[in-house]
């Protein structure tokens, strides 16, 4: 199965160091649409069975920019690739959870905010949706437009690193980047490209 994944483009949140997590909000700002636009051109040539996407606005609108130039190719949004759930910390400042976390006697991937899930819940929930689509799929070409913390704990999981915080900063993905794999039915995976943002041109007047 070959599969593309990508990030949403930018929002005010993300510039505000706002945590969104799975909470209201993220709509695309002026540079996140011109971002998801110059990712539809990029992507505009690639072959598509099938588009699965978060069901959180910002991914949305994110892959419904890349669907303008795959009319025919289905798009099904999904809660199980929406970003990691940080509970209380959702709506709040980044620096927030994050100083909760670093402060907190449990590993990286143990800490849990109140009513969140921790980095290995979302890592099981995530990966336990992949491999489904791995045996659905396991044929087609795909593309996955998600969230910085999911993708990247789907990233640690089918690369097999462990899941700390030095790997999590190490795979993370910006806005829009692109990342390519070949994976097999076996769960062995081929990485071709990461994370790459070569197609971000900001200086370039948003499409009318």
């Amino acid at each position: 199965m070959r599969v593309i994944f990508t990030r949403h483009g930018e929002t005010k949140e993300n510039i505000a160091s706002i945590s969104m997590g799975q909470g209201t909000g993220g709509t695309l700002n002026e540079a996140g649409v011109l971002q998801a636009q110059q990712l539809a051109e990029r992507l505009k040539d690639e072959q598509f069975n099938c588009i699965y996407a978060s069901d959180l606005k910002r991914a949305v609108d994110t892959a419904v920019e890349i669907l303008k130039f795959h009319t025919g190719v289905k798009l099904i949004t999904t809660p199980e690739l929406r970003e990691r759930n940080l509970g209380v910390y959702e709506g709040g400042l980044r620096e927030h959870w994050k100083k909760a976390m670093l402060e907190s006697p449990l590993p990286f991937h143990a800490f849990k905010p109140t009513g969140g899930e921790s980095y290995q819940e979302a890592q099981e929930r995530v990966s336990n949706f992949f491999n489904k689509l791995l045996q659905q799929h396991s044929n087609d070409n795909l593309l996955i437009v998600g969230h910085t913390g999911i993708l990247t704990m789907l990233f640690l999981y089918l690369f097999k690193h462990p899941l700390n915080l030095t790997e999590y900063e190490r795979f993370k993905p910006g806005n829009t980047a692109v990342t390519i794999c070949d994976v097999e039915k076996d769960g062995a995976c081929e990485v071709y490209l990461l994370n790459c943002i070569k197609h971000l041109r900001l200086g370039r007047r948003l499409a009318s």
